[in-house]
């Protein structure tokens, strides 16, 4: 694949559909990814979102999509759901979605190994409410990208879904543990009594263990 650059704003004619913007937001919040494609049963690039000449990305995402399709063939009584790849200017993510429908991420070399999995699971759940797909058949458990507001001490006092109405935090009930390098997570009680689990990744996005509102 080509390593020349794009301008951001570069679609290369393609307009834009219901999945632009959550194909968008998954390159900037994910550290290591440079686009990201969502392709159909013949390899087709549905939407797209990066840096890199769409032709290019789209090739590449072609590729996979059949790479992926093959192993899954070749699986005996099994299936695969994602690949990784790591080449020497480029990673590759492949991730099955519904049916032959697969999101590729291009990604630095290392960067694939390092995708966010609450990005992906909140992207999946995203374009499977556009495109009607079923979401039981998407694997748990299920993050949400949500918006948080710090006090001084750096502990939760609201939270909101992206174009939502914000929540009370009232209570921090205390900090999650089990999370990477330069993670921050807080179980904390709402205005509202649910209970949710934030957890601010290295990139500063928010995710919430369930759906806000």
């Amino acid at each position: 694949m080509k390593s020349s650059r794009a301008p951001r704003d570069a679609r290369d004619g393609q307009q834009r559909t219901g999945f632009t913007a959550s194909l968008e937001a998954l390159v900037a919040t994910c550290t290591g990814c440079i686009a990201a494609v969502l392709v159909d049963e013949e390899g087709e690039a549905v939407d797209y979102a990066g840096q890199l000449p769409p032709y290019d990305v789209k090739l590449a995402a072609a590729h996979f999509q059949i790479v992926l399709r093959e192993i899954c063939s070749a699986a005996r009584g099994g299936s695969a759901h994602s690949l990784l790849v790591r080449a020497e200017r480029y990673g590759y993510l492949a991730r099955r979605l519904f049916g032959e429908y697969v999101l590729v991420l291009v990604c630095t070399p290392q960067g694939a190994f390092e995708i966010s999995t609450r990005a992906l699971r909140h992207v999946e759940v995203e374009l499977s409410r556009e495109a009607g797909w079923p979401l039981d058949a998407l694997a748990p458990p299920s993050w949400t990208r949500v918006c948080v507001s710090v006090g001084a001490n750096g502990v939760p006092v609201e939270l909101w879904p992206r174009g939502g109405a914000r929540e009370r935090v009232v209570v921090v009930l205390g900090r999650a543990t089990g999370l990477g390098e330069f993670e921050r997570g807080f179980r904390v009680s709402t205005a509202s009594g649910r209970e949710f689990t934030l957890v601010r990744e290295a990139s500063g996005t928010w995710y919430a263990d369930d759906e806000i509102g």
